[in-house]
């Protein structure tokens, strides 16, 4: 353990449906390693955010 090239370990809890969410994504990708994809969408994933201020002023 002492020449790990990771040394910190992350964990993230996820209810029975997101396990799944996520494990249908990882078969798409065909991959079949969490660390690798965790790794992978953490690092160069994204969000999108979306401004609906605007619309729910309009509807009030």
């Amino acid at each position: 353990m002492a020449n790990r090239k990771r040394k910190f370990v992350l964990r993230v809890p996820v209810t029975p449906e997101e396990r799944a969410l996520i494990q249908q994504k990882m078969a798409q990708l065909g991959t079949k390693n969490f660390s690798a994809y965790a790794r992978k969408m953490l690092i160069d994933g994204y969000i999108v955010h979306i401004d609906t201020g605007p619309v729910r002023a309009q509807t009030a």
